[in-house]
């Protein structure tokens, strides 16, 4: 079942935020929490990482996961867990990541005997960093324009009405706020130094192909805005601006977004759940209910990269 590199990293990003909440109760435990509280989450995420990452073919990630997994099983009868086994389960959750992302690791499957007390953490314990609070604006725009009054124009327009605003006169400045800031939308100028319009609208489907894209221009030429439908900008702001063009479409464009990113999420828990079941009707023998599920995920897959492609002529050519 192959995987486009979006979805990739899609569940690079559910991974880590399983790491996270492996890693919140671990640290729980450190601080003298009840291990048998914990366990049933921690092996959760340990479990569902070994079958997405072999779902993701992933071996590499799924033979470590396997690992660490049979012996934090082995740990189930105990009340208190021991500190040397805290600290491997923790390293071993750092190990993954870098698994994730490539890297290349020595890891030591095996744990020295240890004190069967938890020690107290040391104050130089880094608690697990909290999740962002919900969005309570309208949504994160990246406005792009050479011209800084129209920046500042565009971001009281937005910011008046519940947006989130970043604003930048660089266009080469783009590409790393949108790893950073994570904008819903952008708005870009067309014609830009350095890097234009189209330039840039190019460059973030290779990497964001759902992000909303709206070019902004005094003058729209037939043969600029063809170009911009083909690498699929979501719409164009002719200037002077109509304030209310300029929230509606910002508005429509983020829910749009959220809407392609819960999409994505949703699959991403089909896989998920598939992974743990995927063991258990092997096991049983039930290999044609297996096979069927597998082949549902798969169409499934297919038809959102038939969307994403019938959204961006460009990138079909190029596939």
């Amino acid at each position: 079942m192959p995987f486009s590199d979006e979805e990739i990293a899609e569940f690079k990003t559910e991974a880590e935020e399983l790491l996270d909440g492996a890693e919140k109760c671990l640290m729980a435990v450190q601080r003298g929490e009840d291990f048998k509280g914990h366990y049933d989450a921690i092996f959760r995420v340990f479990h569902s990482l070994k079958g997405a990452a072999g779902m993701m073919e992933m071996p590499i990630v799924q033979s470590h996961m396997h690992q660490v997994e049979t012996i934090f099983t082995e740990q189930k009868p105990k009340s208190v867990l021991d500190a040397c086994y805290v600290s491997f389960f923790l390293r071993a959750t750092d190990a993954c990541r870098a698994l994730l992302d490539n890297e290349a690791v020595e890891f030591e499957y095996t744990v020295s005997e240890c004190a069967t007390t938890l020690e107290k953490p040391s104050a130089s314990v880094v608690s697990i960093r909290p999740n962002a609070s919900p969005l309570k604006n309208s949504g994160r725009v990246l406005v792009v324009d050479d011209e800084p009054y129209i920046v500042e124009i565009l971001r009281e327009m937005l910011s008046d009405a519940g947006f989130e605003v970043c604003g930048i006169c660089l266009p080469e400045e783009a590409l790393g706020l949108i790893e950073s800031y994570k904008p819903e939308v952008v708005l870009s100028d067309i014609a830009m130094p350095k890097i234009s319009g189209h330039g840039l609208l190019r460059v973030i489907r290779e990497t964001h192909p759902d992000l909303p894209v709206v070019f902004l221009s005094g003058h729209v030429d037939k043969d600029a805005l063809l170009e911009g439908i083909e690498h699929g900008v979501y719409s164009v702001m002719e200037k002077p601006f109509d304030r209310t063009q300029v929230i509606e479409t910002c508005l429509n464009a983020a829910k749009k977004y959220r809407l392609a990113k819960l999409v994505q999420r949703s699959i991403n828990l089909l896989v998920y759940q598939f992974s743990d079941l995927d063991d258990f009707l092997v096991k049983e023998g039930k290999l044609d209910v297996r096979n069927s599920i597998r082949h549902e995920l798969t169409s499934l897959l297919e038809q959102m990269r038939e969307m994403r492609r019938a959204e961006n002529p460009a990138g079909k050519k190029a596939s």
